[in-house]
């Protein structure tokens, strides 16, 4: 279940896992479908995340102005109860289809339009794969078809800032605006190819040629999983059938229009597939049992479109199969990190089930600590294996460490193989002792126009960034202290909020400044700006308590002296 006003939590990644499922095998009779909700938040699925009935803090987390797409003032953006309402009914939905076999409520998440009563006015959209459909993909099964009058390629499916034409994703910054291209996470996976048409004019035609001809003869409809180029707007198409001896042109459901999903800033604008369904029922002049391809008739005087595969549609759902694929499941293992040296890390993994064919898993690393991802590994798993180990090593040192570095490990299947729990963690154990941290003021007297500062130094550098925070304090010394009118106006400005009146002690303001040692690094210098200010005062002071994370000192105070010029 997807919130259309949020990337649940960047990008709606859980479509992801509905994309990858689709290629594990050919003869998927499981139901995948994701469920596109408009106008809902990802918070206000959850009631602790929900302003106002929570029991912690919560809060809102749409960033735009409130007469925007997603803003509190629009009609199209759901209430807390509303959106509460749509889950409860799509989850009430899932279980009756699931557990009770009640096959009629299939049709809200198979791709069908349909509004159900319980979930008020929502728009809500669906689109499906596997359920036994037998599909047909850009570039397996499918190949370019000959064009006339609209620009037609093969895409790989990828996000690109640059426009680069052989992308999908052209401009689409930010990322969370293509759901099914995003990258670079997962890296290492098979990049998808999608179908693009693009037109600036009505008539003409683009589309696939299938390397098999489809047998539709039994199918209800043919479903397109389509994405609409939201800087174009509405798009509207037909689709000739293609067969050995004929043809047949056919209007999609809906009058064949496919609306753009809502436009706006940050994420929105997103290029989801929503589905294109193509009846049957009626269809002459061309023999459905072979089917070698469709074309798109555009109808709309421009668009761009992204066809991501085409399926036929049985109706209900096929028998519970026999044969299920088999379950790969990570472990989790402890290493000591060692002071020189290669140290090998192995990850254990079991399988639940028989591999019957070669094949591999892609697994990513990611550091905890700074959540980078490292390069992936491709890891082998060979027919009939039960057990394993994903390997790597690290270089032990002498230098300090977090006292248990975390590698979480998360696999994803390619093909004949699926996941239970796909993610793993490999702590590393360090046995170095933390550095000796030095604080001082850079210079302990400074006058107006220059900056006061404080720096941090270690002993010895660190494997993990530590970061460095200083706060005002009223210190044990005589005289003045500086205050919120001795710093440049903007500077002010842009670091105390709210801002405060130019007399007001800083130590009675929110200043923090902060600074961070990277590791491999041995210092930081925290700087406080003093404006020259023309004006005869005393001495004054600014004391700063300084402190860093991991607790590798105790808070300590410093004192730093601003004298007027001359």
């Amino acid at each position: 279940m997807l919130p259309y006003c949020d990337g649940d939590v960047s990008d709606l990644q859980g479509q992801i896992f509905t994309d990858v499922a689709r290629d594990l095998t050919t003869d998927d009779t499981a139901l995948h479908s994701s469920v596109l909700v408009l106008g809902a938040n990802h918070n206000f699925f959850n009631t602790e995340w929900t302003p106002g009935i929570s029991a912690a803090p919560s809060w809102d987390d749409w960033g735009g102005p409130p007469n925007a797409t997603c803003g509190k003032a629009t009609a199209q953006r759901l209430t807390a109860f509303e959106q509460r309402r749509v889950a409860k009914t799509y989850i009430a939905g899932a279980v009756q289809l699931t557990a009770s076999g009640r096959t009629q409520l299939l049709a809200m998440f198979d791709g069908t339009r349909v509004h159900i009563p319980s979930a008020g006015d929502s728009d809500v959209r669906s689109a499906t794969v596997g359920a036994g459909r037998v599909l047909r993909r850009p570039g397996i099964g499918a190949t370019l078809a000959p064009s006339e009058g609209v620009a037609s390629q093969l895409c790989v499916g990828k996000r690109s800032d640059q426009g680069h034409p052989t992308w999908c994703g052209r401009d689409t910054s930010p990322f969370g605006r293509t759901p099914h291209w995003v990258e670079p996470y997962p890296p290492g996976l098979d990049s998808q190819r999608d179908l693009e048409v693009g037109w600036t004019a009505p008539g003409g035609h683009g589309g696939l040629t299938f390397t098999h001809p489809l047998n539709l003869s039994a199918a209800s409809s043919l479903d397109l999983r389509t994405a609409v180029d939201p800087t174009l707007g509405d798009v509207r198409f037909k689709v000739r059938l293609r067969g050995a001896n004929g043809s047949a042109l056919v209007t999609p459901v809906g009058g064949g229009l496919v609306p753009t999903l809502p436009r706006g800033p940050y994420s929105l604008s997103k290029r989801w597939a929503q589905t294109v369904r193509v009846p049957l029922a009626g269809v002459t002049g061309i023999n459905l049992s072979r089917v070698w391809g469709f074309d798109l008739v555009p109808v709309s005087p421009d668009g761009r479109v992204w066809v991501l595969d085409a399926a036929g549609v049985h109706p209900g759902l096929p028998a519970i199969p026999v044969q299920r694929l088999a379950r790969l499941t990570l472990g989790d293992v402890k290493v000591s990190e060692g002071n020189a040296g290669a140290t090998d890390v192995n990850v254990p993994f079991t399988i639940d089930g028989p591999v019957r064919e070669d094949t591999q898993i892609v697994v990513l690393r990611s550091l905890w600590a700074s959540g980078g991802l490292l390069p992936p590994l491709h890891v082998p798993v060979a027919a009939g294996q039960h057990a394993g180990s994903i390997s790597f090593s690290i270089d032990g040192d002498t230098r300090d460490d977090i006292d248990v570095t975390r590698f979480a490990l998360f696999a994803f299947a390619t093909r004949r193989l699926m996941t239970g729990d796909y993610v793993g963690t490999a702590r590393i154990l360090d046995d170095d002792p933390p550095p000796t941290v030095h604080v001082t003021q850079v210079a302990r007297h400074v006058t107006e126009g220059h900056a006061a500062q404080w720096r941090v130094t270690l002993s010895t550098a660190t494997d993990y960034q530590i970061l460095v925070f200083g706060r005002p304090v009223w210190g044990q010394v005589l005289g003045e202290r500086l205050k919120v009118g001795d710093l440049p106006l903007q500077w002010a400005r842009d670091h105390i909020y709210p801002m405060r009146p130019p007399g007001t002690p800083l130590n009675r303001t929110n200043l923090l400044l902060y600074g961070s040692i990277n590791p491999g690094r041995l210092t930081t210098t925290l700087s406080l700006p003093v404006r020259r200010d023309g004006v005869d005062e005393s001495i004054e002071s600014i004391s700063m308590r300084l402190h860093t994370t991991f607790g590798l000192i105790n808070p300590v105070v410093r004192t730093i002296f601003v004298h007027d010029p001359g």
